[in-house]
């Protein structure tokens, strides 16, 4: 298969596009080369190179500064997403849009279900939300939504490198505890993307893998720091969530943690289909 990738050069588009090459897929990579936010710009791309599948990891990820022009996270996030869809739709392929759990407002005191109502309490979650419905909107019956959450990975900024950075450059960090999410390494959501593709299309499916589990429960911020720079020496476990789909995709045990696989390199290998969940178990606001 012929997989198009966008934002090829972000943390989860440098694991996405080996991995896919690993599966024997024929893969082409675009990032900022192609304004996702021009329609024609990425209508001309998608046809020139005539894939069989699109992934849109393209994305403005700054949670914070999204707060300061939403515009912006909403042109890329929403206009671009909608865009990629149409493109997607002309040539009649499939297309996987990358969502988030931020499109939730986490008061329900439980694991989000795909069908669970939206409700973003921030920008970033708005624009993604945004995302999501202009993507369906242009490509109706041919977008697949993975919303996943916390994404760490070897590429780019993330929470778990941040705390192994200052684990080692400090005797104490300080971090909040009352935000509790599903920490999900680049190397576990990519085999799920690629397993979306040939799923039947329908609404949201959640994609927030492995989380590492507390005795009181998912990680907050501040047990995930904990955890972070010594992850085989803190007690806990990766456990997966069971899914509307995961017979469809293909839910196989996962039964180490995906944080000592990731710190280790020779370890770093991932593995098949993992599992796309219902779950996405934040609690904090976005």
């Amino acid at each position: 298969m012929h997989i198009l990738v966008t934002g090829a050069q972000g943390m989860l588009g440098r694991d996405l596009v080996p991995y896919l090459e690993s599966r024997g897929h024929r893969v082409t990579g675009i990032d900022m080369e192609v304004d996702i936010t021009d329609p024609s710009a990425i209508a001309h791309a998608v046809r020139a190179h005539a894939p069989d599948a699109v992934i849109n990891g393209a994305a403005y990820t700054n949670v914070d500064a999204a707060e300061e022009d939403e515009a912006t996270a909403t042109r890329v996030n929403g206009d671009g997403a909608g865009n990629v869809a149409a493109a997607c739709a002309a040539l009649g392929i499939p297309m996987v849009q990358v969502s988030t759990d931020y499109v939730f407002d986490g008061t329900a005191g439980r694991d989000y279900a795909e069908d669970d109502p939206v409700a973003p309490m921030g920008a970033y979650g708005r624009s993604k939300l945004a995302g999501e419905r202009a993507a369906v909107a242009a490509h109706p019956g041919g977008v697949r939504i993975a919303r996943t959450a916390w994404l760490y990975g070897a590429h780019g900024r993330n929470f778990i490198d941040t705390m192994r950075g200052l684990g080692c450059e400090r005797d104490e960090v300080t971090v909040v505890a009352d935000q509790v999410g599903c920490p999900t390494w680049t190397r576990d959501l990519a085999p799920a993307l690629e397993a979306l593709i040939s799923a039947p299309p329908g609404g949201a499916n959640s994609a927030s893998l492995p989380w590492i589990q507390n005795r009181d429960g998912p990680p907050s911020h501040r047990s995930l720091a904990y955890f972070a720079p010594d992850p085989e020496g803190t007690p806990g476990s990766a456990i997966c969530r069971s899914s509307q789909r995961s017979e469809t995709i293909g839910c196989d045990p996962f039964t180490n943690t995906a944080l000592t696989r990731a710190s280790s390199p020779s370890q770093a290998q991932a593995t098949g289909p993992v599992l796309i969940p219902a779950a996405s178990s934040l609690r904090a606001p976005a």
